[in-house]
């Protein structure tokens, strides 16, 4: 990581409290094998769709994510119904609600209702927000192990297919290993009973942009269909109603995990340098800033800079790319600092480079 100047500091205490609320590596497209039992053997495939949070009280638990007039808990739950909906016109599968009205559920009774369904697969619903309104996109997370990476990796890569479809920024697919395997509680419930699970965090509801691609309050319907196109797409699904047919779909590839699991990154990225190039025509000043995070699997999803101690919002990094070229309005003596985030919003800084 590059030395810190006054600026990267201040910045670093702004921005890495709210990053660190908050994917595997890009997937080569390819066929991913076993198919699930169930449509191996020709028969339905079941799925347990989770709606996160529900319950009377004013805790986060059971609110979820709150930012007006938004309500993850309500959210969730409508979402659910409507993806059942959607699925109601293809053959061979079977939805099953997880909850079904606004009560609490604790995540091993969830994963136990999976299981009784004979769940082929679990889907936990949920929306993000942040503390200081910065992020933005779309991110799912999964097992860091076996096969139940493989699986979820694979079709989290589906989902954020349609959801980049929309307009929402992928902010790719995860995993987070604690004391006691998964960190998240539906994955490592899930994966105790054997069912391959993804958490999708859809969207953040305090983000301007991502408010802007949801549209009305709570108006979950796009996202819905999102959903059911990339469940219909991953589980090879067809329709006799409306001649839909993705049995031939070819499923995001992942590697898989180890016996060691696939570990989140726990380092920024090391490499985070600032070059100034010239001006333009119109007098601005032409900045590149190189960012990679080499010992890595995950990418660069943001960057941001600032002129003289004022920080602009997160910009989307270019995914498959090592730099980007902005212009700046700027002053000869002025300072223009750059950061680079990596997909786990941790945060390196740039050394300051002076406009002459």
């Amino acid at each position: 990581m590059t030395e810190l100047c006054g600026f990267g500091r201040r910045i670093r205490r702004l921005i890495i409290p709210v990053l660190a609320i908050f994917a595997g590596a890009a997937a080569l497209r390819a066929r991913t094998e076993p198919a699930h039992a169930a449509q191996a053997a020709g028969g339905s495939v079941v799925l347990a769709l989770d709606p996160g949070h529900g319950g009377p009280l004013s805790t986060s638990d059971h609110l979820g994510a709150q930012y007006a007039p938004y309500s993850e808990k309500a959210m969730t739950l409508e979402l659910a119904q409507r993806i059942e909906k959607e699925l109601s016109v293809y053959d061979n599968v079977n939805v099953v609600l997880l909850r079904t009205a606004d009560r609490p559920l604790s995540l091993a009774q969830r994963a136990a209702d999976a299981q009784a369904a004979g769940a082929d697969f679990l889907i936990s619903l949920h929306f993000n927000a942040s503390l200081q309104h910065l992020s933005y996109g779309t991110e799912v997370w999964t097992s860091a192990f076996g096969s139940n990476y493989s699986a979820g990796a694979s079709f989290g890569r589906a989902v954020l297919e349609q959801t980049a479809k929309l307009g929402y920024y992928d902010r790719g697919v995860k995993t987070r290993i604690g004391s006691h395997g998964d960190y998240y509680g539906i994955i490592r419930e899930s994966a105790a009973r054997g069912i391959p699970s993804a958490l999708i965090e859809h969207c953040y509801l305090d983000s301007s942009a991502d408010r802007l691609s949801l549209g009305g309050a709570g108006d979950v319907e796009a996202l819905a269909k999102a959903d059911a196109a990339a469940i219909a797409r991953y589980f090879h699904l067809r329709s006799s109603a409306t001649g839909e047919d993705y049995t031939d779909y070819v499923r995001p590839a992942a590697v898989p995990a180890g016996a060691a699991g696939i570990p989140q990154d726990q380092t920024p990225p090391d490499v985070c340098r600032l070059e100034l190039c010239g001006r333009d025509a119109a007098g601005q000043v032409i900045c590149r800033l190189t960012a990679r995070d080499t010992d890595s699997v995950y990418p660069v999803l943001y960057y941001f800079y600032s002129v003289n101690g004022v920080p602009t919002a997160l910009l989307p990094f270019p995914r498959n790319g090592e730099a980007v070229v902005f212009t700046v309005s700027a002053p000869p003596g002025a300072e223009i600092v750059a950061a680079a985030v990596n997909s786990y919003d941790l945060v390196s800084v740039s050394r300051p480079v002076t406009v002459r």
